[in-house]
């Protein structure tokens, strides 16, 4: 039976570097894609003023 815990002080450290790093990797990529998508849709919509906001806030 395989133990749910994740030891990160034995074994490859690029392994346990990868599997760190791929949710945090994820998260920022939806953050700048939810932040683009927010600055076009006010950009076509919105105005000069905010589109300034959105970038701003994003």
């Amino acid at each position: 039976m395989k133990s749910d815990k994740s030891d990160f002080t034995q074994g490859s450290i690029l392994q346990k570097l990868v599997l760190f790093m791929l949710p945090v990797l994820g998260a920022l990529v939806l953050q700048a894609a939810y932040g683009a998508v927010d600055l076009l849709v006010v950009g076509h919509f919105g105005s000069t003023s905010g589109l300034s906001a959105v970038s701003t806030g994003s």
